[in-house]
């Protein structure tokens, strides 16, 4: 029993000294962190929140506590930026499930501020003249005036008479489900007298208008995203980083609250909504900032590990989001609280407590660096909160500034007019942002702004960016706008298969709508972002082994003869005249080839990066160009806005095409002709490296 009792001390003992203050069998090793050691110890209560050394290139400094340390933030830190990207991707599935509902009931999410005026009428997207056809429209109007609607209400609702006129009968979705006129009834249909009277086709153009008007929500979330990525590139130093973390998980549930309680408004404003995608803003600023965090708590040989799990992990809340949002959360609910069908505010609804959750992870298991890696992060939290408040306050503000222009310029939808105006946004508000983080920063923060400046003078930096929005810009933007184009490009039948499925009595007159899979039922848009999030880590693998010029070139190339195929694959089934959805499968096949390819040129840009510039410049690129790259979250569904209400949803395919034609040059220019065989950062040649 002594003998027991004195193993057990031993061992006791040895474990102590191992995590406190005493000394290791070799080397003597005096732990530097006593009160933040520990897997998943509650950093406010052991009062181990700020670090007191980081030593971490040092081995033994690594292997007795480094690890342990960094192991317990990166874990805490991946599923807030899962649910930084869940939020601010979350509209690509609100506003698909948005135009659903409203294409079940026209008198929800009708958007009357959103909606172009027509004869001087605007009651947005629903009834005459806002969504049926204008002529059929017009014999219940003259109906009500008549005196007649009455007694149809009478014969119809068993005496009754539920609705006062006309014009308030088309508002409902009792009008909605009305039966069309026969094929054999000459003219638009509509009412012919009380004993015959027919509901009235969907107006195309305001179909389409409606449509084109969905994608602003998600664009207006990628807009914000990239402004919220500027300040994000600079903000740890001053505020920390676990600070930052659980700030900007705060912030993610504002959107959430927000959007939850408007969704469950049939009569909500779209500009309310908006709002909400802008504040969801913060989630895509948060890559940056927690890149920026998690990279000094790893080793160099092992940062591209970290590095690869928190940004890969975290853009799983993508897939994440579209997999869950679409397929379950938004489906199935309590009858009384669906709006049109569907319960849309169920996603914010659910997303909201985990952001709670993931700020809790964050405040209770997270570090911030030690002051003297971090030297200028206050000791107190009111200081703490106004120097974080300097870096975010300004990119709200911002982003207000180009929401404003997105609504002063909500009705100017031909190409000629929208396309410069989505390009004059992006450039507005970046000048706009740069303008505000050099001039209401803290003090302390301008020297390492005025450092990063230098990039600028680096031609480099702009041709790596070029390169960057081809690849970031391209996934980010594609996973915002997917869900939705699944929906617009094959919700119809072609013309003569939906006039034989008439003849038939499958479909009303006047009706094309097509119910079947993928348009309904399980949705597979959430593949392309899983896709292109997972195979990021293995594009940086690929480079490091043929270096990242040549991955570039080759996934470049892919990327422009997919891009180009899918424009071919839209045009033929926007031109089918029956079996459009044969179309279907070669269209997802190319778009899976496509995320593919920005996932991998995701990876191999960076490692471009990493070898083109110094460790001293390096980061503040990587910072500047994806949040400029950001942006595609804006511009590729803007595009395809103004394409659709054009009729021509083909159209984008073969701009962005054409502009990855030019990045296979750019890149072969400047990096593969040089030194295809760069591999290793600093092996670059001296011309590449040159500003």
């Amino acid at each position: 029993a002594s003998l027991s009792r004195s193993g057990t001390r031993d061992v006791t003992e040895k474990w102590l000294t191992r995590f406190s203050m005493g000394a290791e069998e070799a080397g003597k090793y005096q732990i530097k962190n006593p009160k933040s050691l520990g897997h998943w110890k509650a950093q406010p209560l052991t009062g181990g929140i700020t670090l007191e050394e980081w030593d971490i290139e040092d081995k033994d400094f690594y292997e007795k506590e480094g690890l342990n340390i960094a192991t317990r933030n990166l874990w805490a830190s991946i599923p807030n930026l899962l649910m930084g990207f869940a939020v601010w991707l979350m509209w690509s599935v609100v506003s698909t499930k948005i135009q659903a509902a409203h294409t079940a009931d026209p008198g929800v999410y009708y958007f009357k501020d959103f909606a172009p005026s027509i004869d001087g009428i605007n009651e947005g997207f629903r009834g005459c003249p806002g969504w049926y056809d204008k002529a059929c429209c017009s014999t219940w109007q003259q109906a009500s005036k008549d005196g007649v609607f009455d007694d149809w209400q009478t014969k119809t609702y068993d005496g009754a008479t539920p609705y006062s006129n006309a014009d308030e009968f088309m508002y409902s979705k009792d009008f909605k489900d009305l039966e069309t006129a026969p094929a054999s009834k000459d003219g638009p249909g509509g009412f012919y007298s009380p004993e015959e009277a027919y509901g009235c086709k969907v107006d195309a153009d305001r179909n389409k208008a409606y449509k084109a008007a969905l994608y602003v929500i998600g664009a207006t979330a990628g807009l914000s995203g990239g402004i919220f990525r500027l300040p994000n590139a600079f903000v740890v130093p001053f505020v920390g980083g676990r600070n930052v973390v659980y700030m900007t998980s705060i912030g993610l549930a504002i959107p959430c609250l927000w959007g939850g309680i408007a969704l469950m408004s049939a009569d909500v404003y779209a500009i309310v909504i908006v709002f909400a995608a802008m504040m969801s803003g913060v989630g895509g600023g948060a890559f940056a900032s927690s890149m920026a965090n998690i990279n000094p708590f790893y080793p160099r040989r092992r940062a591209g590990y970290a590095l690869g799990m928190n940004g890969g992990l975290g853009n799983l809340g993508v897939s994440l989001c579209q997999l869950f949002l679409a397929n379950v959360l938004m489906v199935y609910g309590a009858s009384s609280s669906a709006v049109g069908g569907l319960w849309v505010a169920n996603g914010p609804w659910f997303l909201f407590p985990l952001c709670v959750l993931s700020t809790g992870l964050a405040w209770l298991f997270m570090n911030n660096m030690p002051k003297d890696v971090h030297p200028a992060v206050p000791d107190g939290f009111f200081q703490m909160l106004c120097n974080y408040a300097s870096f975010q306050g300004p990119a709200y503000i911002t982003s207000a500034i180009g929401v404003a222009i997105i609504y002063a310029t909500r009705n100017l939808t031909a190409p000629a007019e929208a396309i410069p105006i989505t390009i004059g946004i992006i450039v507005v508000v970046s000048i706009i942002e740069h303008a505000f983080m050099y001039f209401l920063v803290p003090k302390a923060a301008k020297p390492a702004l005025s450092k990063g400046l230098a990039i600028f003078k680096n031609k480099h930096n702009y041709v790596m960016t070029y390169l960057y929005i081809m690849t970031f810009g391209s996934f980010i933007g594609f996973s915002s706008a997917f869900p939705k184009l699944i929906l617009d490009i094959f919700d119809e039948y072609g013309p003569k298969e939906c006039a034989e499925l008439q003849l038939k009595g499958k479909l009303e007159q006047g009706d094309c709508s097509y119910t079947g899979w993928p348009v309904e039922g399980f949705s597979p848009a959430f593949l392309g972002a899983l896709i292109g999030s997972l195979i990021r880590p293995v594009g940086g693998i690929m480079s490091d082994k043929w270096g990242g010029a040549r991955v570039t070139h080759y996934h470049t190339v892919l990327m422009t003869a997919v891009t180009i195929g899918l424009g071919v694959i839209v045009k033929y089934a926007r031109e089918a005249e029956e079996n459009r959805i044969r179309y279907f499968a070669p269209f997802m096949v190319c778009f899976m080839v496509l995320f593919y390819c920005t996932g991998v040129g995701n990876g191999s840009t960076f490692q471009q990066i990493a070898v083109i510039f110094d460790k001293s410049l390096a980061p503040p690129v990587l910072g500047w160009s994806s949040a400029i790259a950001s942006f595609g979250a804006f511009l590729i569904p803007k595009f395809f806005a103004t394409a659709i209400q054009q009729g021509a949803p083909e159209t984008p395919f073969f701009i962005f095409g054409a502009y990855y034609f030019t990045c296979i040059v750019v890149n072969w220019w400047f990096y593969l002709r040089i030194h295809p065989n760069s591999i290793k950062p600093g092996t670059a040649p001296q011309s590449a490296k040159a500003a």
